[in-house]
């Protein structure tokens, strides 16, 4: 608690609550949207890789629609920018990329905003809910 001296009044501010970082090792897997694991499939490796895996249909083949990297950001970048925290997902390194604020993060699902990316101003805000997808 603070407390402020305003002449002889006394006024004590309760500390505003810190957001808790966000744990990034829950990402690593694969995700995708609710009811779509059997055709759609995001996968963060432990490593750094981000893959997204499509078919148009349970019995057809995977097809990749995307390969890069996914870099987190670090505490004080999320802090710096008023979020909880935030990954960039990009074709490699340094190369530019995506930007998606994590909203929220758990074992079993996530929820990310895309923030457009560093070559545009383009800001879509809309949230996005993923679940984690059963190994295979």
């Amino acid at each position: 608690m603070k407390a402020l001296a305003f002449g002889l009044v006394l006024l004590t501010l309760p500390h505003a609550p810190r957001a808790q970082p966000v744990n990034y090792d829950l990402l690593v897997g694969s995700w995708s949207e609710p009811g779509q694991c059997e055709v759609s499939l995001r996968l963060f490796t432990g490593d750094g890789r981000y893959v997204w895996l499509e078919r148009p249909d349970e019995d057809a083949e995977w097809s990749l629609a995307y390969a890069g990297v996914y870099v987190p950001w670090s505490a004080e970048e999320a802090r710096a920018a008023g979020v909880r925290g935030a990954i960039v997902i990009a074709e490699g390194l340094d190369m530019g990329g995506f930007v998606f604020e994590v909203n929220a993060l758990s074992e079993t699902s996530v929820r990310l905003i895309y923030r457009g990316n560093e070559e545009t101003s383009e800001k879509d805000g809309e949230p996005r809910t993923w679940v984690r997808c059963p190994l295979r």
